[in-house]
């Protein structure tokens, strides 16, 4: 069932990670990550009315704060990223975040690698490198850095997560993050003084509501996994599935030419980083 529940994240991870790349064609990066969050903050707050979990003991605050910070980032710099790169050609790139979370999980929960383990991360890095071109023409293109860094945070990210679920109920985590998802990037709006493109809120009002349901069952439904699944299994379940989508989207939606040999790469990345993470 848990399983299941963490395919189910994944699923909705790859649709959201579609709408979003729609959305900031027409809203920038920073007020459409603030807009997201704010829209699904009252889901949130019903839900956790409903549920009326204990309030967090003090070990949560700083895995907690870890992950805030770090999940705001990669929210961020991926929006940025689909903005002015391809989303066929970027998604690939998060293959890196299972690789990531295995080592924070060997540094932070003390759960060691097998010497499999690390020839598959060697794999994964490897492949990444052939599926952007490879060799002495290797180019990642645009937006390559700001997907790095997301695979960084998020792969971080799902480790704070697991420590923090060690004191908190997952949809008061969810409700706690997005809090402060919303301040932060406010703060930040404020601070640079952006303008909030309301116009363009109104006129995307659909598909920004859209998008923040998916985002809300993802969230949840990756929290609710991740109390029994280790955060490289999660990982790798949304990285395989965001790869597929990633290409079927791209090919789909944006008229984004997808090679016989791009197909076979994301395949064996997709199998190299299931061999990572599997018990």
């Amino acid at each position: 069932m848990t399983i299941l529940i963490a395919l189910s994240s994944a699923v909705c991870w790859s649709v959201f990670d579609l709408k979003r790349k729609q959305l900031v064609e027409h809203i920038p990066s920073l007020q459409l990550s603030w807009f997201l969050a704010l829209a699904v903050l009252p889901l949130y707050l019903l839900l956790n009315a409903l549920s009326w979990p204990a309030w967090p003991q003090s070990s949560y605050w700083y895995p907690a704060l870890g992950s805030l910070l770090v999940s705001t980032l990669a929210a961020v710099c991926f929006i940025e990223a689909l903005r002015v790169g391809q989303i066929a050609r970027l998604v690939p790139l998060l293959a890196l975040t299972p690789v990531i979370a295995a080592l924070f999980g060997f540094f932070w929960l003390q759960q060691s690698l097998a010497p499999r383990e690390w020839l598959a991360g060697a794999a994964v890095v490897v492949l990444l490198f052939l599926l952007n071109g490879g060799g002495q023409d290797f180019q990642p293109g645009p937006g390559a850095t700001l997907m790095l860094l997301v695979a960084l945070g998020w792969g971080s990210g799902t480790v704070f997560d697991k420590l923090a679920l060690q004191s908190a109920s997952p949809l008061l985590h969810a409700l706690l993050q997005t809090s402060g998802m919303v301040l932060l990037l406010g703060v930040l709006i404020v601070l640079r003084r952006l303008p909030l493109a309301l116009k363009a809120l109104r006129q995307q009002r659909a598909a920004l509501l859209l998008a923040a349901l998916f985002f809300c069952a993802a969230v949840s439904l990756q929290l609710l996994a991740l109390r029994e699944l280790h955060p490289g299994i999660i990982e790798a379940l949304k990285r395989g599935l965001g790869i597929v989508g990633a290409l079927l989207w791209g090919w789909l939606f944006f008229a984004e030419r997808i090679g016989r040999q791009q197909m076979v790469l994301a395949a064996l990345l997709v199998v190299a980083i299931v061999v990572l993470v599997w018990p």
